[in-house]
């Protein structure tokens, strides 16, 4: 399969011309929800990375690190809370293959907050 047929690929690109509708709404002054683009795109390119490229498989951080897949963010240690009596459905994330399904999890059962600053 040629990249640029590859279902993700073709959803990166629509988030993208949505991402920069919403910023030329956003430039003169229409009412238009960032966030919620966000949320839905971020779901979208989770599933999407997923059942592409994860679905029953398990990608360590190192092999990640070894694919050269984190060399445009800083080097980071990443790490998860653990469970405690105010969050006691917290789980340790332990591979890169988690986190994606973690993600997507979160993301289609609705679990997360808003939290505005």
């Amino acid at each position: 399969m040629l990249p640029d047929d590859e279902k993700t690929i073709t959803v990166a690109r629509r988030t993208k011309k949505n991402l920069d509708f919403i910023y030329a709404c956003k430039a003169r002054n229409e009412d238009v929800e960032e966030l919620t683009q966000l949320l839905n795109s971020m779901l979208g390119m989770v599933i999407c990375i997923r059942e592409d490229y994860f679905a029953d498989s398990h990608y360590s951080w190192q092999e990640i690190e070894q694919l050269h897949l984190t060399s445009w963010r800083p080097k980071l240690k990443l790490t998860g809370k653990l469970a405690s009596p105010q969050s006691p459905k917290l789980q340790q994330i332990n591979s890169f293959s988690q986190l994606v399904t973690k993600l997507r999890h979160g993301f289609a059962h609705n679990c997360f907050e808003f939290i505005s600053l």
